[in-house]
């Protein structure tokens, strides 16, 4: 966050102790919002080249294993640049699929999650107006 907006996202509490957030909190509104025009913004030149990236979700991919290290270094060194930290406890390498945005993303290629569509599956018909409206 930037030193000079920190008074504008300052709180009170019943003690009248005055609190000022360090960094963004994302429990404040248009938070996501925020980041994400951030995020594009920083990382625009890889987006969909070598990472895809939604709120705080960001993927880093590769054609080849010798490759993937000089996508994550690139990935680094934006995010070093304009001082954004990474939470090491969430994040995760050396991963051959996972799941991304509803979907199973593997090596081979990208797959619906099969958890979302048995629930679209399992959805019972409607059989009503009433239930339609």
């Amino acid at each position: 966050m930037h030193p000079d907006e920190k008074d504008k996202m300052a709180f009170t509490k019943k003690q009248s102790n005055y609190y000022c957030n360090k960094v963004m909190s994302f429990g404040l509104k248009n938070v996501g919002a925020t980041y994400q025009q951030l995020i594009n913004k920083i990382l625009a030149k890889l987006i969909g080249k070598t990472i895809e990236t939604y709120v705080d979700d960001t993927v880093v991919k590769s054609s080849k294993v010798d490759k993937h290290t000089t996508n994550l270094h690139e990935l680094f060194d934006m995010m070093d640049l304009y001082q954004i930290k990474l939470n090491p406890e969430k994040c995760l390498f050396d991963v051959w699929a996972g799941k991304f945005l509803g979907l199973m993303l593997t090596s081979r290629r990208n797959k619906a999650n099969l958890n979302w569509c048995s629930m679209v599956i399992d959805m019972m018909s409607l059989t009503n107006i009433k239930e339609v409206q």
